[in-house]
Formats: structure tokens, sequence, C-alpha cells
């Protein structure tokens, strides 16, 4: 096992290539970071053809981020 620090995206598609030989399956989970998943980092692994792509998406951590604020805390700002 490799472990490489860095942004998935250009190590997912840097990897990808050599997850196509057909001894090799595998699972990737991704939970990404808001919307830093770039589209061809999918496409990366899905034109592998032995690759499983899990994606989380934390809906429920998106409905805070876009609901409006409640009232009370919509004028607050710093204190002088």
């Amino acid at each position: 096992m490799t472990v490489q620090v860095g942004d998935c995206n250009p190590l997912i598609r840097n990897l990808a290539p050599s997850l196509k030989a057909r001894n090799i399956r595998g699972v990737a989970f991704l939970d990404p970071y808001g919307a830093h998943m770039e589209w061809a980092t999918l496409e990366a692994l899905v034109d592998t053809g032995t690759m499983e792509v899990v994606i989380n998406f934390p809906l429920a951590m998106a409905i805070n981020r876009l609901s409006p604020a409640p009232e009370m805390f919509r004028n607050v700002g710093p204190t002088s």
C-alpha cells in the first residue's frame, strides 16, 4: 500500500491508467471536501473499467450551508 498526500484530482488521474489491467479490481471511496472533485477525475476512474466508485454526498451539511441563516444571525457583525 502506498499513501500519497496532495490534491486527489491529479493523483487519481495519474494512477488511473495503471488500474486497467485485467487482474485488477477495486473500489474507490470518494469523500470530496466541498466541490473540489473534478469531473475528469471521475471519468478517469470509470474509464478503467475495473473500479467501482462510491461517492459520499453529505446532504445534511449542504442543506445547512445553503439554507438562509435565521433572522437573529443576519445582522451580527464584529463588536468594536
